[in-house]
């Protein structure tokens, strides 16, 4: 019989144990899981922000052309009076 109460006391402190185990990994994950949402969120908002500064960039790009372009167009009419 006391084979069978230490089996059985070593089986409940070696499921305590896993029990305590799963709960710490259940912690975890759920504050890997919480960080991977907001990683994911402000992932998001810089693409947004991304796109917007490249629109930016392409419409100074635009206007720095159309100026050249008008540039070049008051040189050649300022060649042609001379």
């Amino acid at each position: 019989m006391t084979n069978v109460n230490r089996w059985i006391t070593e089986q409940k402190a070696s499921n305590e144990s896993l029990t305590a185990q799963m709960k710490a990994q259940n912690k975890m994950l759920l504050i890997v899981t919480e960080e991977k949402e907001h990683l994911q969120e402000a992932n998001d908002t810089l693409k947004v922000e991304v796109k917007r500064l490249k629109e930016v960039a392409d419409k100074k790009e635009r206007d720095m052309g159309r100026f050249k372009a008008q540039i070049r167009d008051r040189g050649i009419r300022q060649d042609e009076r001379t």
